[in-house]
């Protein structure tokens, strides 16, 4: 297995205090152009909405054309809403990155900061390693389980030929729901060694750690 643990140095931890208020920063500015950017498109659409007004509206005192209806106008309510959910997605890119930094400073004995999958859940405690070294010898059933439950697998034989037959248009619609509800947890004899590989190495890179079992990837 390429790649060795480095003992952290002050040094390091400043560079990486560095990078996180770097970080930080532009997620700040983010935030900050997005919500005007967001205004803008409000009041734009209102205009619009204003200006193709005809039959369904009434005069006001100064002869402007008001709706009687504004369901579907954007509301502050709807701004601050978008805006909040933009927050919760930054805060939670920023959590993710401040732990995956961490990951790839650590000793073999240093214990790996777990990270939550795209719904932002915690990952099985039983399956996920508590150290570096847990994770250099991780089993092939707990690479398994941790690969599905962050959505690094690749599809399954089965998932393969559906796909295939619904682009040849042997079925009209994948049926998503159906699958995933009878679908059958995936097990280590589904995949071959070069697979199992690979989702190992793709897990490093998800949880930012530098081991690697292939050679010349990143």
């Amino acid at each position: 297995m390429s790649g060795s643990a480095k003992e952290v140095t002050v040094e390091d931890l400043s560079n990486k205090v560095l990078e996180l208020t770097e970080i930080v920063k532009k997620q700040s500015k983010l935030i900050t152009t997005t919500g005007q950017q967001v205004l803008d498109l409000q009041v734009k659409q209102t205009k619009q909405k204003f200006d193709s007004l005809d039959g369904g509206s009434v005069k006001s005192v100064r002869g402007t054309q008001i709706p009687k209806n504004f369901d579907d106008f954007v509301t502050n309510d709807d701004v601050v809403q978008l805006v909040g959910e933009l927050q919760g997605q930054l805060d939670f890119l920023e959590a993710r990155t401040i732990r995956r930094l961490v990951n790839s400073n650590l000793g073999l004995d240093s214990i790996v900061a777990p990270l939550p999958n795209t719904d932002g859940e915690e990952p099985p405690k039983e399956a996920f390693p508590k150290t570096l070294k847990d994770f250099e010898n991780l089993k092939d059933e707990d690479l398994i389980e941790l690969g599905n439950f962050y959505g690094l697998l690749p599809p399954s034989a089965d998932e393969q030929k559906q796909m295939n037959d619904y682009l040849e248009g042997k079925v009209e619609n994948l049926n998503l729901e159906k699958q995933l509800a009878s679908a059958t947890p995936p097990k280590v004899t589904d995949f071959k060694k070069d697979q199992l590989d690979d989702i190992y190495d793709e897990l490093a890179r998800y949880l930012g750690i530098k081991f690697r079992r292939n050679d010349a990837v990143w």
